[in-house]
């Protein structure tokens, strides 16, 4: 099938027919021309072609005139750019059709988009939209998408209403992954989870339908037919990068499926979820001695509850509630800690294996002594608590460093479990800030039930 979409003469040498449609009506001109001897004329046809097979198909246009003795003249095109190719003379006996043919790819593969969404880590959600932009007809097409390393599928959330097939893997599952479409065009047939195989350590996403399409459409605002896969993952502790990858296949050939060697993973769609990045430890102290107004808090930098999570240091006679604390704009705003301690979100959750860095105020803002204020003289063997859910968690102290700011070693990551204790040391009047940081490291030795009470919030 085709359909006419341009008939023009570009150098408006010749009158060209509007009712040319290559069917009914084959008359290029409307048949008013004149063209004086050794004049040209040119036109450009364009044709948009669906063909049923590769091809090759054949040309041909038949040129009438009438000379100026009066005479009908008439030829037959010939292809290429002589159309006396045998040079007697006579181009009247060089009749040669133009061959037109198609590769075996008659389809162009889909436009595939990723972006990540980071706002309820550890889980982040992951969404690719593919985008049919290249055709005008619907194609087969399966989606394949790897879990990234570093983390793991989370089972959030409804089912995608499309049932798992029989040969997928058991434990296989259509719970915490959506394949949504917005036109009858587009259509599902599989949208799952496949858990762990050979090929795919960590599992998969898989769809598989058709895409109608949107052609020479990128945006997703815009596209009618676009196809959007969404799913979360848990983002392991101290994991500070996940590279997502997803690929597509798609009919090439026209025969309705997408299955032939040549149209495996013919497109991709991917993206790098990185943590916030920070270039400082936290500012966890004010001025000694001195009053110190806080700036009016807002919503972005409210700390999460983490229910009765709470630190114990004996040595230092200090029970304090655990609160999590945002990275913002590439920094941990701990401001309003008060007498709390704050578990800075992006390392290990207090309790599991990973660092754990945990921080405090060296001085509150009513210029008296904060928590940590005498973090500094813990030494080797001396004992951190974590109590949580029935549980004490007990950390035996390994070092304590006095380091710069910005020397970020102390939140390097670790396969077991350690936690890092951060305050602030060295007031500096002149700029109202602190020089150095307190950093206090220790590995868990031994956990066993809780019998303390727990510390309430300060």
């Amino acid at each position: 099938t085709f359909t006419v979409l341009a008939l023009t003469s570009p150098d408006a040498s010749l009158d060209v027919n509007p009712l040319f449609d290559g069917g009914s009506n084959i008359n290029l001109l409307v048949g008013s021309d004149t063209l004086a001897v050794g004049e040209e004329g040119h036109l450009r046809l364009t044709i948009r072609l669906v063909p049923a097979s590769s091809g090759p198909f054949y040309n041909s246009a038949t040129a009438t005139g009438i000379s100026p003795t009066n005479v009908t003249v008439t030829d037959v095109s010939q292809d290429g750019l002589d159309p006396d190719p045998g040079g007697d003379g006579d181009p009247t006996n060089n009749n040669e059709p133009t061959p037109v043919a198609f590769t075996s790819n008659l389809f162009d593969p889909p436009f595939g988009i990723k972006i990540f969404n980071d706002d309820g880590l550890p889980l982040l959600q992951w969404t690719m939209i593919w985008i049919n932009n290249t055709n005008i007809t619907a194609v087969s097409a399966s989606v394949s998408d790897p879990i990234p390393a570093g983390t793991t599928y989370a089972m959030v959330g409804a089912s995608s209403g499309y049932d798992v097939p029989l040969t997928a893997p058991p434990g296989s599952t259509n719970i915490g992954v959506t394949c949504t479409d917005s036109s009858t065009s587009t259509t599902t047939t599989l949208c799952y989870y496949e858990v762990p195989t050979l090929a795919y350590p960590l599992g998969r996403i898989i769809w598989s339908g058709t895409l109608g399409p949107d052609l020479g459409i990128t945006d997703p605002d815009i596209a009618l037919n676009d196809l959007n896969i969404t799913f979360s993952v848990t983002v392991g502790s101290g994991v500070r990068q996940a590279y997502n990858l997803a690929t597509i296949s798609s009919d090439l050939n026209g025969d309705g499926d997408n299955t032939d060697p040549d149209e495996q993973n013919v497109a991709s769609a991917d993206s790098t979820w990185n943590a916030a990045s920070v270039t400082l430890l936290p500012q966890t102290g004010f001025a000694p001695g001195m009053l110190t107004s806080l700036p009016p808090r807002n919503s972005a930098t409210t700390y999460a509850s983490l229910g009765s999570l709470w630190l114990e240091i004996p040595r230092l006679g200090v029970p304090m509630p655990i609160v999590g604390v945002p990275v913002l704009n590439g920094k941990w705003d701990v401001a309003w800690l008060g007498n709390n301690a704050g578990w800075l979100n992006g390392t290990a959750y207090p309790a599991t294996p990973g660092n754990t860095v945990i921080t405090g105020h060296v001085y509150l803002p009513n210029g008296k002594p904060g928590p940590f204020v005498n973090l500094k003289g813990l030494r080797w063997g001396d004992q951190i608590i974590l109590h949580i859910d029935g549980f004490a968690y007990t950390y035996e102290v390994r070092s304590t460093a006095i380091v710069d700011p910005d020397d970020l070693s102390a939140l390097r990551h670790e396969e077991l479990p350690w936690i890092t204790l951060i305050t602030c040391q060295d007031y500096q009047v002149a700029d109202n800030s602190y020089a150095h940081r307190t950093v206090v490291r220790a590995v868990l030795t031994g956990v066993r039930p809780d019998i303390s009470e727990p510390t309430g919030t300060r």
